[in-house]
């Protein structure tokens, strides 16, 4: 059975979810123009907890500045959540994913984006950038057959009365953060499309989408499972990838706190340079997502806008990274400082796509904590992260001061 028909067989509306957000100045102008009716155009990673805050107070600040026409990158690491960043595994080998790069290839430039949904403390938020929101949720609406949808923003005019109520009952002005729009969705039928300021777009089914029996997509579904589901899938989705060269990317290998190994199933666009590869993998993927009975429960869309480049950076060698590592200049949320490098037990190129101004690589290093071994012979890697640019085009680079933000 075909998406289409699969499609076809929904029925129902999934249950939208309110967020707070968008701007005083901007709701002033919302009420006749985000409410368009518009012409429709074109598993979570298991860990200990959620990147949480820099663990970096300490800075060494960069007293040289490169001559050259790129700008100096500030770095932050802002990504508010409980808990630290980590990993379990009786094995670190058991951590797995397709990222395309390779240590043996030599890549000496890769490019930095700012972060489109980034907005500084004077700024008001972008129309072109809640355009683009619009335009994207359009776009995949109509790859679903729905045209003409009409695109509504969160908060909603109700909302924000609602969020206005609240503040002066206590007699207080609501926050300018408050107005800011975090999301458009078009609803229509058994399907829900939401698109966030980052331009990730959650396609709902209501109901979930029933796979043929032959398919395991439960939880707990071992690789060669997902795999293949993952290809039936990309039979299934192909005019959802708009990709040259799909792959499949079943990553994890984690465990639960219970002893279950847990994989993901994500798709991404394998085209091009190593440089390209490791572009799309990071910003160009489609993942799939199960309810508790196996069925198809969503499905994500990471495209974001990356035409917001800053420049070709040259980025420094793993050595080098891993020098920095030893000498505390890295970024983690694990509670506490690197136990020692021979502790260091692997170690990726990648993007790191949160809160912060600007999206640039890092080394990620996968650290051992002998301090959370577990009785049940399970071990707790920790991430580390090292900025993969080169010093001089760094505001400074962070080090470790042993302080905690949960």
């Amino acid at each position: 059975m075909k998406g289409l028909k699969l499609f076809e067989k929904m029925n129902g509306i999934d249950d939208q979810f309110i967020e707070e957000a968008s701007r005083e100045k901007f709701y002033k102008k919302r009420k006749n123009v985000w409410h368009w009716i518009l012409p429709a155009a074109a598993g979570v990673v298991i860990a200990f907890g959620i990147l949480s805050q820099l663990k970096t107070v300490d800075p060494i600040m960069n007293p040289t500045k490169q001559k050259d026409h790129l700008p100096i990158l500030t770095i932050d690491f802002t990504n508010g959540g409980m808990g630290f960043e980590g990993l379990m595994a009786y094995k670190v080998d058991e951590i797995i994913d397709e990222n395309p790069w390779d240590p043996n290839v030599d890549i000496s430039t890769l490019p930095v984006y700012k972060n489109p949904s980034y907005i500084e403390k004077e700024e008001k938020q972008s129309e072109k950038l809640v355009q683009l929101m619009m335009k994207k949720a359009e776009g995949v609406a109509k790859l679903f057959g729905i045209e003409n949808a009409e695109v509504q923003v969160k908060p909603s005019d109700e909302d924000i009365k609602s969020i206005e109520e609240k503040y002066a009952a206590i007699g207080k002005e609501v926050p300018e953060e408050m107005y800011e729009i975090e999301q458009v969705y078009i609803q229509q039928d058994s399907i829900t499309i939401e698109t966030d300021r980052t331009l990730l777009t959650t396609i709902k089914f209501h109901p979930e989408i029933e796979l043929p029996e032959e398919f395991h997509f439960y939880y707990d579904a071992s690789y060669d499972e997902l795999y293949k589901v993952a290809q039936f899938f990309i039979d299934e989705y192909q005019y959802v990838f708009q990709m040259k060269k799909p792959t499949i990317n079943i990553h994890g290998g984690d465990y639960s706190i219970d002893g279950d190994q847990l994989f993901r199933i994500s798709i991404f666009d394998r085209e091009g340079t190593i440089e390209e590869q490791l572009i799309n993998y990071h910003f160009h993927s489609v993942s799939f997502h199960n309810d508790e009975e196996g069925n198809l429960s969503f499905i994500r869309i990471n495209q974001p806008d990356l035409s917001n480049e800053v420049g070709n950076y040259p980025i420094v060698t793993v050595d080098e990274a891993k020098k920095r590592l030893e000498n505390g200049h890295y970024l983690t949320t694990v509670p506490e400082p690197l136990p020692g490098m021979e502790y260091v037990k692997k170690v990726k190129l990648v993007y790191r796509k949160g809160l912060e101004k600007y999206w640039m690589p890092y080394y990620q290093f996968f650290v051992e904590l002998p301090s959370m071994k577990n009785a049940n012979g399970l071990k707790t890697y920790g991430v580390y992260y090292v900025p993969a640019i080169e010093e001089q085009y760094l505001d400074y680079l962070p080090v470790w001061n042993e302080a905690f933000y949960s």
